[in-house]
């Protein structure tokens, strides 16, 4: 690997390279091959030296850099625990970035050829997404260490770590204004992501967006006038897609940039003519009017340019444009209203087991038992609930009648069993347990008899299984995380997600068509509810504000979730599409892990006329 011996000889190099890259690009220009048929800029500016950035390798994140142009790519990292998210020093000497080489995500900082690794936060909490202080003595980042996140500063050796938003709405993404007075963020604490601004000490805290779609990863112009930022606001597809937007230092003039799938984490170059950004898992750079967008990189995420001194061009205002227009509300498709949905709430001191109509009326307490309940989930019958319970001093299944009577324990071992599944037809339980030393999935009788063993996680993790409609296979959550899929043996087990980030939760869709779970892209990117083909195809996300386990109604029309979007976990409904998002429940507490009861049917009758009766009808279309 090629290891820059000093900062002075990558200041040579990257200057070198921009001047043979300028005569490169005119010739390019004059041929008209390049992308887009805009006319791009001549060269990158020797200013500009070159982009870090990470890309994930047999799973994990390493940090890498190359050059502007995309080429003489070398990686930095060598670690098994996923470094992310590199910042450029000021003075382009040092790289600060995040990993997970140790039990949490801490800080760290390196030098520009990989060298002299050091950990700068050594705590329990997570931290990521550091932002050097223009003046480098200070690093703005995340942390969760307060119980929701928010944005905290240090001094750039790792002492003085002080919370700066005091927020408890979520806060994210520190970008510094080039005069360091202040820093520009997103937050939740609106209910939706929104870009915001605070001087440099987490005073005057301002909102600067107003939209009713997700605005996040703000990041400043060098010259300090503008902020490019990512956007859903104008996508179609129930604003899943995002692209990139400006606007002025005040909020004014938001203009967008780029008319692509997934456009996201802006980043200008030093002097202020371009921005990198991603485009789903590839990295690309533009001209900062937005044309002449160029794909310099595939998987490849985070970018972060290195600063090589000169003064940065000033830039045009953008001119005061109307502010945005809320996209109208699709309406709710109303639930069946003799369903009902049970839950999981704090609201009595403990975790107990709620169940409610899918309106929202009539939540009603069915454990009331000093001990934690969680995770319900209904029969098929739609008779009786099971749920795990450390009641009896360890996390045991328990089965109750719908009405809260006849409770049971079915399972009595020292291990920890939880995550309950039925089986379509009512005489089995799957449910994750570590009796064997690590996280399986485990299927039992449903009177807890016959308990077998399906998965061999060797030291891993498998766990929370969800059994598909027919039957013949178990979704579940393992490693990294992902979504898996197996057969009901533990056989041909096949990873659905395969995202770098975070999947879990997995839910099938009635007609088993589709898989409903939770996803998150990266670590400083909030959880969201995505859908995905039974085969893993097609992943799209219909949500965008920090929310988590969804459950598919019986009839496939809606979904229900719980999200942190209003500060606090409540119970959402939306339609399947993502649409009509409509909140439940309203509680200081936090309530979790919705399930619907099923509709019952005649399991005797023969309801799609095909001469098999429904109980054993497994295509049974009704």
């Amino acid at each position: 690997m090629r290891r820059l011996p000093s900062s002075q000889l990558a200041v040579l190099t990257a200057t070198l390279l921009a001047s043979l890259l300028a005569v490169l690009t005119v010739a390019l220009i004059a041929a008209g091959l390049l992308a887009g048929g805009e006319p791009a800029r001549a060269a990158f500016p020797g200013e500009n030296g070159k982009i870090a950035y990470h890309q994930l390798v047999r799973g994990w994140g390493e940090i890498f850099v190359m050059n502007a142009d995309g080429s003489d790519i070398t990686r930095l990292t060598y670690n098994p625990g996923h470094d992310v998210h590199p910042a450029w020093s000021p003075d382009g000497s040092q790289i600060a970035f995040a990993s997970r080489r140790n039990a949490s995500i801490d800080i760290y900082v390196m030098n520009a050829d990989g060298s002299g690794q050091t950990r700068l936060i050594n705590d329990s909490a997570d931290d990521w997404n550091p932002a050097w202080s223009p003046d480098g003595s200070r690093i703005a980042f995340e942390s969760d260490r307060d119980g929701s996140m928010g944005i905290y500063i240090m001094n750039a050796d790792g002492s003085g770590q002080t919370d700066l938003t005091n927020n408890s709405g979520n806060d994210f993404g520190p970008a510094w204004s080039p005069d360091g007075s202040q820093i520009a963020f997103y937050s939740y604490r609106d209910g939706n992501g929104e870009i915001y601004v605070m001087n440099a000490d987490g005073s005057t805290q301002t909102r600067l967006t107003f939209d009713d779609r997700l605005d996040r990863l703000p990041d400043w112009s060098p010259d300090g006038s503008r902020i490019a930022f990512s956007s859903r606001r104008d996508n179609s597809n129930s604003g899943i897609n995002s692209d990139i937007y400006l606007m002025n230092a005040d909020g004014s003039g938001q203009t967008r940039l780029t008319y692509l799938d997934y456009a996201a984490g802006p980043v200008w170059s030093p002097d202020g003519s371009l921005i990198a950004f991603n485009q789903g898992s590839s990295l690309y750079v533009m001209n900062a009017d937005g044309t002449g967008q160029t794909v310099l990189a595939g998987s490849s995420h985070a970018p972060d340019w290195q600063p090589l001194g000169g003064p940065a061009p000033a830039l045009t205002p953008l001119p005061t444009l109307p502010g945005p227009t809320a996209t109208p509300t699709a309406t709710l498709r109303a639930p069946d209203p003799g369903q009902k949905i049970a839950f999981t709430s704090d609201r009595d001191g403990n975790r107990e087991i709620y169940v409610m109509n899918a309106d929202g009326s009539g939540q009603t307490n069915l454990t009331n038992n000093p001990g934690e309940d969680f995770d319900p989930a209904w029969s098929p019958d739609g008779a009786k609930i099971a749920f795990y319970s450390d009641r009896d001093g360890n996390f045991e299944i328990y089965v109750m009648n719908a009405d809260g009577g006849g409770l049971e324990r079915i399972t009595n071992d020292l291990a920890r069993d939880h995550s309950p599944a039925w089986s379509p037809d009512g005489s089995r339980l799957a449910f994750s347990s570590d009796r064997t030393g690590s996280e399986n999935i485990f299927i039992m009788n449903a009177d807890g008899t016959g308990a077998e063993q399906i998965t061999d996680s060797a030291g891993g993790k498998m766990c929370c299984p969800a059994w598909s409609p027919d039957g013949a296979k178990i979704a579940f959550l393992s490693f990294t995380p992902e979504i898996y899929v197996m057969n009901v043996d533990g056989t041909g087990i096949t990873n659905l997600s395969d995202n770098p980030g975070e999947d879990s939760s997995p839910d099938w869709s009635p007609d088993g068509a589709q898989i409903v779970y939770t996803r998150r892209l990266g670590v400083s990117v909030p959880f969201v509810i995505a859908i995905m083909n039974a085969d893993g195809s097609n992943q799209t996300e219909i949500t965008d504000a920090g929310d988590f386990g969804p459950a598919w109604s019986p009839d496939g029309t809606n979904i229900a979730f719980k999200s942190y979007r209003n500060g606090n976990g409540e119970i959402y409904l939306m339609n399947a599409d993502g649409s009509g998002q409509t909140r439940l429940t309203n509680h200081p507490a936090v309530d979790s892990s919705p399930d619907w009861q099923p509709v019952p049917k005649d399991l005797a009758a023969d309801t799609d006329g095909d001469g098999i009766p429904n109980g054993t009808d497994l295509d049974d279309d009704n």
